[in-house]
């Protein structure tokens, strides 16, 4: 475990002054400034509407000492981040025996720490990420029966965002209706359960008190003001194509189940629940709460139930939205491998092997599954996945839905070596293709010229994108960043209707390439 917390420490040190991209930096960049520069108020920190104000309030807070450090945002983050994996490796210990799955139970939680799409979720600040974190937690507490603890667990996965109330509610419902059945509990006593277990009832109420205060006093927009919009969507976000809302359901399928190895997990989950069924009806085996039962038949429950759950409403597929899920697909993964493998050799061997795939899975996408489903694009020597193929989805190849690694980081340290290279000033006009979005170029700073989260000495850069048309006078110099997360070469055309190509520059980190191409108004134009 010291190993574990270790590595992760240091991968987590080497990202330490990331700044994320698109909702990530409008999260860390736009939200997080608003609230510490405004008069203090919890409520300063929920992200338009979502109950998150003591999630971002944890991340934030370190914000009032030196504002703009966004390395005060991460180590908070990788603090939470360390807590869970500590909660997750004891929630392997309660399921699987430790005298005999000790090894098992290292290699299950090394997958869960380096899991590609947790880990690049870690450092793309969002508040998915904290009702996972806190997710982890209040599952490990809740089955060490250490209830009222769990509780306060509760409170801050709710307090991150509103999805953790539903998880809330589903565990509870589950976990209690299933140890009513286990112990053939009669009403009476399951009754007198719930009267001395009263405070579980004080999560929920304390989010309607939440609600109530808002609605009254501060007078502002809740997440549910829009849900006459998404009724009439077929829970789907307003303004989607129809035909777009129609092939979510399979983008979340492939998202949760396949994308990136995780096919690998569904599989023995799949077959541990089959051998699971096979016990139980064909065998006959008695239910009881042990390892090779009842833990496991409560956590294919949670998984199932918090997928349909997770599912439910059509937006876009990032999949940073399920990130709840991943933590029980690898345990159930773990389960599926103990129970078709007894041969402990060849089990741990299949452990070491799975975690090193999704290891080096954090900085390359090589599965061929993946591949061949959603296609890909060129990264430099980078292929990396068409996550938005799949729906038609906006925006070109994906933004945000990209998180599913680390590769995605590296447009930040592209772009840090662009900035010093080319050295703007406030006359230095920039273009990319519009499906890249605004949140991207923000906030370099003036000394360093790398991109930062502070709105103090640092400037933003002139852009030509969406104003280029109405331009009186067009720039004498158009820098064109080729994004590759789209077909560039319509946008370039647009350009070369008035300039030329002047030069064509390549920047590369490590083996990650970007170009920027020079453009120099015509004489004529």
């Amino acid at each position: 475990m010291v190993f574990i917390l270790l590595v992760y420490f240091l991968i987590k040190l080497f990202f330490i002054n990331y700044v994320p991209l698109w909702d990530g930096w409008a999260n860390s960049g736009e939200l997080i400034h608003k609230a510490v520069s405004t008069p203090f108020d919890f409520f300063n920190f929920d992200i338009i509407g979502h109950s998150s104000f003591i999630y971002f309030f944890l991340i934030s807070f370190l914000q009032y000492l030196n504002p703009g450090n966004i390395a005060l945002v991460h180590i908070p983050i990788t603090i939470l981040t360390l807590l869970s994996i500590w909660s997750f490796y004891n929630l392997l210990k309660i399921i699987f025996d430790e005298r005999k799955y000790k090894w098992e139970n290292w290699l299950l939680t090394f997958l869960y720490a380096f899991f590609p799409i947790i880990i690049s979720n870690s450092l793309h600040i969002n508040i998915d990420y904290g009702v996972m974190v806190f997710y982890v937690i209040f599952l490990n507490l809740l089955l060490c029966r250490k209830y009222f603890f769990s509780m306060i667990a509760a409170i801050l996965m709710i307090s991150s965002k509103e999805t953790g109330l539903g998880l809330y509610g589903i565990t509870l419902l589950i976990f209690t209706a299933y140890k009513t059945i286990l112990k053939k509990l009669k009403i009476r006593a399951l009754r007198q359960i719930i009267i001395s277990k009263f405070y579980f009832f004080l999560p929920p109420i304390l989010f309607l008190a939440r609600v109530i205060y808002i609605i009254n006093s501060k007078k502002e927009g809740l997440w549910f003001s829009a849900l006459k919009d998404v009724f009439s969507t077929n829970f789907g976000t307003p303004g989607f194509d129809s035909s777009v809302i129609a092939r979510i359901p399979k983008a979340y399928f492939l998202g949760i189940f396949v994308v990136n190895f995780n096919w690998i997990l569904s599989i023995f989950l799949l077959l541990g629940l089959l051998k699971l069924i096979y016990k139980l009806f064909i065998k006959k085996d008695k239910l009881e709460y042990t390892t090779d039962n009842g833990k496991i038949i409560l956590l294919y429950f949670l998984f199932t139930a918090n997928a349909l759950f997770l599912t439910l409403y059509k937006t876009f597929t990032n999949l940073r939205y399920f990130l709840t899920l991943y933590p029980l697909m690898i345990i159930l993964f773990g389960y599926g491998v103990i129970i078709f493998i007894p041969n402990s050799v060849i089990r741990r061997g299949i452990f070491v092997a799975v975690s090193l795939i999704f290891f080096v899975a954090n900085f390359y996408t090589f599965d061929p599954l993946s591949r061949q489903i959603y296609g890909t694009f060129n990264f430099g020597n980078h292929k990396m996945l068409k996550i938005t193929s799949v729906t038609g989805e906006c925006c070109g190849y994906g933004r945000d839905q990209l998180v599913y690694n680390l590769e995605s980081t590296a447009f930040h340290y592209l772009l840090n070596k662009i900035i010093a290279d080319i050295r703007p000033n406030e006359s230095t006009f920039f273009a990319y293709h519009p499906v890249v979005g605004p949140s991207i170029m923000f906030s370099f700073d003036k000394r360093t010229l790398k991109r930062t989260i502070s709105w103090s000495n640092s400037f933003i850069l002139n852009t030509a994108i969406w104003t280029f048309d109405y331009l009186q006078d067009k720039p004498d110099t158009i820098y064109y960043l080729e994004f590759p997360i789209d077909d560039n070469s319509a946008e370039i055309n647009k350009y070369l209707n008035l300039y030329t190509m002047a030069e064509k520059r390549n920047y590369k980190y490590f083996d990650f390439e970007m170009n920027v191409y020079i453009f120099k108004k015509r004489m004529s134009a």
